[in-house]
């Protein structure tokens, strides 16, 4: 009994996600329609921009990444070097 009373509470819970989900997506898209009716060439114009973004923080990333791993990199030749 109490597992059907937790069974339901937690599809009410989903349902109420998946609807909030489903009203944010159809707003998203309404407003992007929205903004290409009125910026309509504008936006051509700053779809590179946007991708070069994207592109920079693909960089940011991968530079973080190379910089822990020339640490962790420089932490071990060091422990060789003081052992060897």
């Amino acid at each position: 009994m109490f597992l059907q009373e937790l069974e339901e509470k937690r599809k009410q819970k989903s349902q109420v996600v998946y609807e909030r989900k489903k009203q944010l997506t159809k707003l998203r898209i309404k407003a992007e329609k929205a903004a290409e009716e009125k910026l309509g060439s504008q936006l051509e114009i700053l779809a590179p921009v946007k991708e070069l973004g994207r592109v920079l923080v693909l960089i940011r990333i991968v530079h973080r990444f190379l910089v822990n791993l020339g640490s962790k990199s420089v932490g071990s030749i060091s422990k060789l070097a003081e052992t060897g």
